[in-house]
């Protein structure tokens, strides 16, 4: 597997989080689920085509272009040949404000917005011969020349931000004080724009960093781990982490010190 990610110019940091590009094999993409987190994703195929599992258990073809809202729950996507896919990690409030389209949670939507139709197929152009880290710098220099900046809804960027600088631990009363609408009010407006809602988000957010430390030190304790970042005790982030991986922390490691043998 070859991965590589980068992070964006502060011009573009109000609503991307990074880029990402990935090339694998078919039988090692299609080995497993891919674990929620707390972005959402535009996400060009460079590759064979991806084929998304539905609940009910059916196989639909994706675009070559899509949008994946944020996930509550594991995705399940299956190349039908060598997999090169390049992303654009974004913040959920700020999709349609990006994209020109809203997302819905756990459902990959394909991108309809001509402007962005063109920047797909200049990044699958890019593909055919640059490497990994080279497509990351043309896909960023392309974004910073065309991007058109726009603010994306001002209460919902400030609380989102918060969340993540806290670590999903802050109430929800407190994401609004500052704010001129009731406590009612900001929660349907975000997840009229979002998809979720402030306190699903929070959660994945911390689900994430669990997720990361596990990957880093895959031995630690989870009551430490339950204790340091806001769960109420180790049984709660147990439930947490298998409600939002399908997995226990343990059968989660297992897993990744498995991929680490194979690449």
């Amino acid at each position: 597997m070859q991965h590589q990610s980068l992070g964006v110019d502060e011009s573009l940091g109000s609503q991307i989080m990074r880029l990402w590009a990935l090339a694998e094999s078919q039988a090692h993409y299609n080995r497993q689920a891919i674990i929620p987190d707390s972005y959402a994703q535009l996400i060009i195929c460079c590759g064979a085509p991806l084929q998304w599992l539905r609940a009910n258990g059916t196989l639909c073809e994706l675009p070559a272009a899509f949008i994946l809202g944020v996930q509550q729950q594991p995705l399940h996507l299956y190349a039908t040949g060598a997999c090169q896919l390049v992303g654009i990690q974004i913040y959920a409030w700020a999709v349609a404000d990006l994209l020109g389209q809203p997302c819905l949670p756990n459902e990959p939507l394909a991108l309809n917005e001509p402007r962005w139709q063109r920047f797909a197929a200049q990044v699958r152009h890019w593909a055919r011969f640059a490497d990994l880290a080279t497509l990351l710098q043309y896909v960023h220099a392309y974004l910073i020349d065309h991007m058109v900046a726009s603010k994306p809804t001002l209460a919902l960027h400030h609380s989102g931000l918060l969340l993540y600088q806290e670590f999903g631990n802050v109430r929800i009363a407190e994401l609004v004080q500052h704010q001129r609408l009731s406590l009612s009010q900001f929660e349907r407006q975000f997840r009229q724009i979002t998809g979720i809602t402030p306190k699903q988000l929070a959660r994945l957010i911390r689900f994430e960093q669990v997720r990361d430390r596990l990957v880093q030190q895959p031995m630690q304790s989870i009551a430490a781990l339950a204790a340091d970042l806001g769960y109420s005790d180790q049984a709660h982030l147990l439930h947490e982490f298998r409600h939002f991986a399908g997995l226990t922390p343990r059968q989660f490691c297992q897993q990744v010190n498995a991929d680490f043998l194979q690449d």
